[in-house]
């Protein structure tokens, strides 16, 4: 079923490339299949026009799509969701830990638990 796709895409983006592409190696369709194409059919439209802009034959082979931006790469990249929970988190630890760096410079601590020891004693230093 992709094949039929990314033919679509050949024929479509031909003279706007100004290539004369025959289409991509059954290597590079599999590449292409094996990806999960998270933007959908724009991705792979951007994919397969770039593909072909790089490509130097008429046909397209697997080395090319490594060359395109972003390439066809096994990378994950985070949902927008994890990667907003993964910021806040970082972003809370830090400010805590900037504000226990600040509180150490008046407050006594034990270094053992990092709790406040018995009472609160403000450090001359």
């Amino acid at each position: 079923r992709s094949k039929f796709v990314v033919d679509h895409f050949v024929r479509l983006f031909g003279s706007e490339v100004g290539r004369n592409i025959r289409g991509f190696t059954s290597a590079a369709l599999e590449k292409l299949r094996e990806h999960s194409w998270p933007g959908n059919v724009r991705e792979l439209s951007n994919h397969v026009k770039q593909a072909m802009i790089m490509s130097m034959g008429k046909v397209v082979d697997i080395d090319v799509l490594s060359l395109c931006s972003d390439g066809v790469s096994e990378t994950k990249y985070p949902t927008f969701k994890e990667a907003k929970a993964e910021f806040e988190r970082s972003y809370v630890t830090r400010c805590l830990q900037n504000v226990r760096k600040r509180s150490k410079r008046f407050l006594l601590f034990d270094e053992k638990t990092g709790n406040p020891a018995g009472r609160l004693s403000i450090l001359i230093a």
